[in-house]
């Protein structure tokens, strides 16, 4: 089976879900961690861009997952940009994988960044109802 894990920042997709892409991982199954902000811009006391993209790999090969995916979307500032554009990113991978599953935030999650990730990880998972690809089985938070 294909884990498509769809988180706003480097770091959600371990501490969100870490412990089970290693289980899932060990029985033969893809995780496929998809962070639509590969940058840490916003922060005060951040790594630099090397640092963070060397650590998030070390992070995917730890748990066994594949190398994730880091998008362009600003820092701390998801609610600037069009709903439309970040479902239409998340729908992109999801045509490119077609995963059974799908993990994201909760859409009552306090990070604005997590909430916009949410709301258009939903949207984006309804794809299959518009296009002919495989309908996922589950959609979880």
């Amino acid at each position: 089976m294909i884990f498509l894990t769809v988180t706003a920042h480097p770091d959600d997709e371990i501490l969100g879900f870490g412990g089970s892409t290693k289980i899932l991982t060990n029985k033969g199954h893809k995780v496929i961690n998809l962070i639509l902000s590969g940058q840490v811009s916003a922060r005060r006391h951040k790594p630099t861009q090397t640092d963070l993209e060397y650590d998030t790999a070390n992070a995917q090969a730890l748990v066994g997952a594949e190398p994730a995916i880091l998008g362009p979307f600003p820092n701390i500032k998801f609610n600037t940009v069009p709903h439309l554009d970040l479902v239409q990113f998340i729908e992109k991978y999801i045509e490119e994988f077609e995963p059974d599953y799908i993990i994201t935030h909760h859409p009552y999650d306090l990070n604005n960044d997590h909430y916009h990730t949410s709301k258009a990880c939903q949207a984006a998972a309804r794809l299959y109802q518009r296009k002919p690809i495989k309908p996922i089985k589950g959609l979880y938070f």
